[in-house]
This record gives structure tokens, C-alpha cells and sequence, in this order.
């Protein structure tokens, strides 16, 4: 497997443990916490909600201006902010949720239960505590819900590194439901759409080498490395990108942790997806451009190394070539090879990026054609020599230009004359 996505991000994130040292630390928040009022974010905690009555005290009460009320209950659906609106003056943004079960009875057309649990995932930005949201789950139908910030004066409610390593720490695998799909779609940490909240039946733990109880995450928090590594898998497994590792008999898949899913991040370590979503983490948001990124942008320091450790030349399967040295870039010094009608080159360079361009020409009397070369920017270009006629070998020599370009666009020719 390619690791370079992996690198960048540990690269980024290496700039984040220094930039950012009170959330990126391997330690709990020393002193205390109570000036701390900016980090006083929407608590992701799960949401139980059980009331006997509808009045609008309730953590969630319910607006219904259907004619009739009939009993509502809802399971495993997703919302976003296209289904969510704000109340009492809430400037808030971007909240996203998911109601686990909702059940709604009325008697004589009256509530006379509200019972349920609710889970937010994106804590959004902006909201206060006491802030009120509506949340569309009918037709006429509308939940509203009061949400609550965390409790700072506890450091262990503060959305960080620490806290959210803390609450992975010695968890197991619980389910065989690694996936979910939500309205169809499979699940991602910035899904756009809303809707039931299904299992993927195609991509479960049995398609996997890991197994129930498995521990997730076994690594421990004592150095910035240990930061980094862990930051960097939970960020990327949230975006997806570990989905097809730990595949069940395919050795070169394994991985060593088993948190590799955006669904399990959600689930088992929502305080993770809360330091995503209240840090600049969130901006690192989808994987669906990774083989197109410009290296330019975070000054990455290109190869210049055009030189080839090895060149061979393979005439009916000989290698032509004994004498390679780096220094030279003419070949042969003395005209001495014979050819038949083709030419196999095997280039080698210092730097696995490097690129090629073999072009090849005959020359007789001055004048010059062109040689078909057949794979002329791969490594192992074929010149095809059969246009050389026996009662031409002696008046017609053939020349190909080699040309090794390097990571950072210098070229290097090597010259093959026969």
C-alpha cells in the first residue's frame, strides 16, 4: 500500500500538536479550567430523553398540528440541516444528529409519553447552552430540543486529544455492524443526506480479520508520536480511508488497530469526532481528490536525483550494457553493437519518482527518421528496429535518446548509438 496520504496527514498534524498544545497534549489540562468559557461546546453526550407530559420546560417537547394524532415512533434516522432549524434566537450552524428511537403516545389526542434516545454528531458552531433546535420527524410533526454546552469545570469534558484517547482506551469491538448506510448511502463522517440509518450488509465483520472483542485501539498516549499516530488513524478512518483494511485472508491489508470505520468511530469514540468538529481537523473533510494533491502547496521539497543506478540493453535477451557507470552517458564509447529488430532497455533510477522519455532515429546519409518506440515513458521502453534492413546495416546507425527527468523537472539524457 501507497503511504504517502498517511504521511502527509502525520505531517499536518505534527504542526497541530505544536500550534494547538493545549488540545494535542498527551497529558490531562493542568490548572484550572474555568476561563476556559470559549471551548464551552454543544455536549455530544448521548441524550435520554423520558417525559410524561408535553410542555415546553421539557429537554424535548413536541410542536404537532396534525388534525389526527396518532402515535409516532421513530427509529435509526439521520438528521441534518436541511431537516434542522434554530429557535429563541440561536445563531448555531451545521448540527447534524441521530435519534436512535423516539416514541410519541397520545391519549385523546394528547401526549401522555416523549421517550427516546438521541445522539448529536456534529456539535456544530455557534450554538449556547439552552439554545433550542426543530427537528422535522413528520409530516406537521416537529421535535424540539434543548441542547446544553459542556460542563468546563471538569477537565475531562473538554474536547481534546487526551479525553478522546482516554474514552478509546480498553474498548472492544461490540458488534458485527462495522458499516452503516444512511438513506442508502454509505456512511461518512460529512454525509449530505438524511434518512433511515441502516447496516451494510455487504461490508460487515465477516468480510474482516477482526472479531468481536477485539481490543480497537491498543497504542498508548505518552509522547507526541504517540499523538500523531493516533490522531492521524482516527482522522483518516473517520474519512473512510482504512474501509478496505484488515480484509479477512489478505495479509497485505492488516492494519494494526481495528477502529477503521467512520460508522465505529461515530459509535465508540464520539469524543474523537468532537475534536474534529470543534478544531480546523474539519476541514480535512473528504479523501475523493487524494491521487491529485500539489505537494507545491506545503513546500515539499522535490527530488533533483536524474541519475540512473542501472541501464541495460537487451539484444535477443543479452544485456549489451557491462561496462554502466553513472559518470557516462554515451553508450557504447566504440560502435561496436550489433542489432536484430528490436531493442529492450530496463532503466533503473535513484529515485522511485522519476519519469522517462525514450525516443529513438535512424540515420542514413544525413538524413533522420524517426523509430517507433513502444513504451516510451515507462522504465522499460521496446525501440522497434525492424525498418533497419540487412543491406543498411553498414551506411545506417540508430540513436536513442534516454531522457531521465527527476521529481523537480531536471532531465538527463543517456545516448545509445549503434
Amino acid at each position: 500500500f501507497d503511504i504517502t496520504l498517511e504521511k502527509i496527514i502525520e505531517l499536518l498534524i505534527h504542526s497541530y500538536i505544536y500550534t494547538y498544545p493545549h488540545i494535542f497534549n498527551y497529558s490531562s489540562l493542568k490548572g484550572t479550567s474555568s476561563l476556559l468559557s470559549i471551548y464551552k461546546y454543544i455536549n455530544n453526550a448521548p441524550i435520554s430523553i423520558v417525559h410524561m407530559s408535553n410542555i415546553n420546560t421539557n429537554t424535548g417537547y413536541i410542536e404537532d398540528i396534525r388534525l389526527n394524532k396518532t402515535d409516532i415512533n421513530i427509529a435509526n434516522t439521520y438528521y441534518n440541516s436541511s431537516t434542522i432549524s434554530n429557535m429563541n434566537y440561536s445563531s448555531g450552524s451545521d448540527i447534524t444528529l441521530r435519534i436512535d428511537n423516539l416514541t410519541i403516545i397520545y391519549t385523546n389526542s394528547q401526549i401522555t409519553l416523549i421517550s427516546g434516545n438521541i445522539k448529536i454528531i456534529n456539535v456544530g458552531k455557534g450554538y449556547k447552552n439552552n439554545d433550542k433546535i426543530k427537528i422535522s420527524i413528520a409530516t406537521n410533526v416537529n421535535l424540539i430540543l434543548t441542547l446544553s454546552t459542556i460542563d468546563i469545570s471538569t477537565t475531562t469534558n473538554l474536547y481534546n486529544i487526551y479525553n478522546a484517547h482516554s474514552e478509546l482506551s480498553g474498548k472492544k469491538l461490540n458488534t458485527y455492524d462495522i458499516n452503516e448506510l444512511i438513506n442508502g448511502v454509505s456512511d461518512d463522517i460529512n454525509i449530505t443526506v438524511n434518512g433511515a440509518i441502516t447496516n451494510d450488509n455487504t461490508n460487515t465483520l465477516h468480510e474482516t480479520s477482526m472479531y468481536v472483542d477485539d481490543l480497537l485501539y491498543n497504542k498508548t498516549l505518552t509522547t507526541n508520536v504517540d499523538i500523531n499516530k493516533y490522531v492521524s488513524k482516527l482522522l483518516l478512518s473517520l474519512l473512510g480511508y482504512y474501509k478496505k483494511r484488515n480484509v479477512i485472508n489478505e495479509f497485505m491489508t492488516k492494519i494494526d488497530f481495528n477502529i477503521i470505520t467512520p460508522t465505529l468511530v461515530k459509535k465508540l469514540n464520539p469524543m474523537f469526532v468532537a475534536v474534529y468538529f470543534t478544531t480546523s481537523l474539519h476541514n480535512i473533510n473528504n479523501l475523493s481528490n487524494i491521487h491529485s494533491y500539489n505537494l507545491d502547496n506545503i513546500n515539499y521539497i522535490k527530488s533533483m536525483d536524474t541519475e540512473l543506478s542501472d541501464l541495460q540493453l537487451s539484444i535477443s535477451n543479452i544485456n549489451k550494457i557491462t561496462d554502466y557507470n553513472s559518470l557516462i552517458t554515451t553508450y557504447p564509447l566504440v560502435d561496436t553493437y550489433t542489432f536484430n529488430n528490436k531493442l529492450e532497455f530496463t532503466l533503473t533510477p535513484n529515485n522511485q519518482y522519476s519519469t522517462f522519455n525514450a525516443i529513438a532515429s535512424s540515420i542514413k546519409d544525413t538524413i533522420i527518421t524517426n523509430v517507433p518506440v513502444i513504451n516510451s515513458n515507462t522504465s522499460k521502453p521496446i525501440v522497434d528496429i525492424s525498418s533497419v534492413k540487412s543491406e543498411d546495416y553498414f551506411d545506417t546507425k540508430v540513436k536513442v535518446d534516454l531522457n531521465v527527468i527527476s521529481e523537480s523537472g531536471i532531465v538527463k539524457n543517456y545516448i545509445i548509438n549503434l
